[in-house]
């Protein structure tokens, strides 16, 4: 039986790991952990996965005033909880993994997920196995057109009135595969912005593709955009938070896409010099090299978004994300947002009249490799040691990070271990200016994992 429970969330595979009783208990533990009573209101929303609804009957009965949204994505319903003033909210996703896995978010009042040691009180919580009663909510409100509202307006809030003329003078055209997820619901607020989309899997709850937006589950977009003259394709995973870019010169990974992001936002800003760009310890320095041409400061932070969020927050920063999980993040939003993300791009393409593929192209030249291995006979902790001993003989900077461990040559290139958040496994990443000098540094790590 696979559960796991971490600062990210629980998700495990319905009626194995994860049922009913267990979200029942983790809905009381939550209540508990961030002392939320009667009073308290939470809001509710679900991708499209198949027990979802099963699922949520168990939260609409828990002592609290309760608005259920439905379907929706993860950034409509984290938007949701600060629209309605809510003191937290469940996201019922496993994101990007397979239809079979279910699994809950847990958002604080400011709709972002709830901080790791929030995280770890409500996992503690749980594991007591204190006896909870099925109970009766105080009220549940179906407000379900008023969070899409909502949402529409602050999209276009933050693209500005300006961005949003922009954007629809340029009729703009782009292919879209939602794969049945959440971005089903939101496909309306293309249309309103007068973009015209091509649809691939766009029929609610019907997932024509692997759940993970990736390059070998993307081919029938990647066609699209090949034969359409478009300006790219995005494909969503299931909550819609993440979205992965296609050009007419193929999939563009998700740091290339942050870094465009980053570097066009600072671009707008003219104080740049005092603002702060977040990004996970994981992301690819082109982020790095990016946030320096502007003379804006570089802050990195463990792996997760809450971790990333939580900076952002302290530092009033305006831009920041996950390069590694393709996820730009645009304050006061708290969370990754593919269409957020896409609708800034059109509008950095509006205003400066490069496309997206010229964009990338003027990027500084960086180079990755990821990958991923199942977890090997020995512990995470022993292969971590082993690696430090390593590293630690030759004249590189080795730095303990959550999970695992990272190292740089330089300062412009590292390699990092990390045991997944979500997955059973551990992750491999290289990252440097030179090709080959990122071919060796992934290749000399994966050799001592044997």
């Amino acid at each position: 039986m696979t559960l796991i429970e971490t600062h990210s969330g629980i998700r495990g595979i319905y009626g194995d790991s994860l049922d009913e009783s267990l979200v029942h208990r983790y809905g009381h533990s939550f209540l508990e952990a961030m002392n939320l009573d009667k009073n308290s209101t939470v809001v509710i929303g679900h991708d499209t996965r198949k027990y979802n609804n099963k699922l949520k009957e168990v939260l609409l009965k828990l002592p609290c005033n309760i608005i259920d949204i439905g379907v929706a994505s993860t950034p409509l319903i984290q938007n949701a909880v600060r629209h309605f003033n809510a003191s937290g909210g469940f996201m019922l996703t496993a994101s990007h993994n397979e239809p079979e896995w279910h699994g809950i978010k847990f958002l604080d009042n400011s709709g972002a997920q709830i901080e790791p040691e929030h995280a770890k009180k409500v996992i503690e919580i749980k594991k007591l196995g204190k006896n909870v009663n099925i109970s009766n909510n105080v009220s549940l409100l179906d407000k379900r057109k008023e969070a899409y509202r909502a949402y529409r307006n602050f999209i276009f809030s933050h693209l500005g009135k300006e961005g949003v003329e922009k954007i629809k003078e340029k009729n703009f055209k782009i292919a879209i595969d939602p794969n049945g997820g959440a971005a089903v619901e939101l496909l309306h607020i293309f249309d309103e912005l007068s973009i015209e989309t091509i649809k691939l899997h766009h029929e609610l709850g019907k997932f024509g593709r692997i759940i993970e937006p990736k390059p070998e589950t993307l081919t029938k977009l990647k066609e699209i955009v090949g034969k359409e003259n478009v300006e790219f394709g995005i494909g969503f995973d299931c909550d819609a938070d993440r979205g992965e870019f296609i050009t007419s010169n193929g999939l563009s990974n998700g740091d290339n896409i942050l870094a465009v992001c980053i570097d066009n936002f600072l671009s707008e800003i003219e104080n740049k010099e005092s603002e702060f760009v977040v990004v996970n310890e994981q992301t690819s320095y082109v982020t790095k090299k990016v946030t320096e041409k502007h003379r804006a400061k570089f802050v990195e932070v463990p792996v997760g978004e809450n971790y990333v969020v939580k900076k952002m927050k302290e530092l009033n920063s305006k831009i920041g994300g996950e390069g590694t999980s393709s996820g730009v993040i645009m304050a006061p939003s708290r969370c990754r947002d593919g269409l957020l993300g896409a609708l800034h791009i059109l509008k950095f393409i509006a205003i400066t009249g490069k496309n997206l593929n010229t964009m990338l192209e003027e990027l500084p030249e960086y180079h990755f490799i990821d990958d991923k291995f199942p977890l090997a006979s020995i512990s995470l902790n022993e292969m971590i040691n082993k690696l430090k001993k390593y590293y630690s003989g030759r004249d590189f900077i080795v730095k303990d990070v959550p999970n695992g461990l990272k190292v740089w040559p330089n300062r412009d290139s590292f390699v990092m271990l990390r045991g997944s958040n979500t997955e059973p496994i551990v992750r491999i990443r290289s990252d440097s200016p030179s090709k080959s000098k990122t071919e060796k540094l992934f290749n000399e790590l994966k050799s001592l994992l044997r």
